[in-house]
């Protein structure tokens, strides 16, 4: 899963941290860019892809899908 972010980013660990807690497992997360992440974990089923797409949105930052 790739995300980016409009204006300021979380950090590493934020983003891990909640991708951890949905999955109960650890992702890689590897930055992209200034604005962006690249998220490897397992294979998602469309409900875990949409939860941890709505962790992933930190309410003072807008979070663009790619």
């Amino acid at each position: 899963m790739e995300v980016s972010y409009a204006g300021e980013r979380p950090s590493p660990r934020d983003v891990a941290f909640r991708a951890e807690t949905l999955l109960g497992e650890k992702s890689a997360v590897q930055e992209v860019g200034e604005n962006g992440f690249i998220l490897r974990t397992r294979e998602l089923a469309p409900a875990e892809h949409a939860k941890l797409f709505s962790l992933l949105s930190f309410a003072s930052i807008t979070l663009d899908h790619q």
